[in-house]
């Protein structure tokens, strides 16, 4: 191969992206490869999976990582009809709460004496205790 030989220059287009052009590239950016329902349901079976490994035995930071997992793969739409059949599936079979159910999860928790890992003052290692 010679390198000394000039080549021709890619050509150049002035035709730069809209914010119209910039969001439609974006939303399908962020949703996900497939709309193939058996293949989204086995995605929220490893955001579970994966939960599972990351929150160890603490079963609210489990579900709170499962939730957020979703959301990040899915959304929050659960009435959006490409991703309603997912969401109905993650609620049955894991418990998937929307971010205004977790909030309300975590207040009647902190009413009844569980920190956000929805451990008692005898059980979190976290510390969320320390300053009561």
């Amino acid at each position: 191969m010679n390198f000394s030989q000039s080549q021709t220059p890619a050509p150049i287009y002035h035709k730069w992206l809209t914010v119209e052009d910039f969001l439609v590239l974006a939303q399908g950016i962020s949703k996900p490869m497939t709309l193939n329902i058996e293949d989204m349901k086995a995605k929220v079976d490893a955001i579970f999976s994966d939960a599972c490994k990351r929150g160890s035995t603490y079963e609210t930071v489990v579900h709170n990582l499962f939730c957020s997992g979703v959301e990040g793969e899915f959304g929050t739409d659960e009435t959006a009809p490409e991703f309603a059949e997912v969401f109905k599936y993650a609620r049955q079979e894991y418990d998937y709460m929307n971010a205004s159910e977790n909030a309300a999860r975590e207040q009647e928790d902190a009413e009844n004496g569980y920190c956000h890992h929805g451990l008692d003052a005898m059980t979190c290692p976290c510390g969320c205790f320390e300053n009561d």
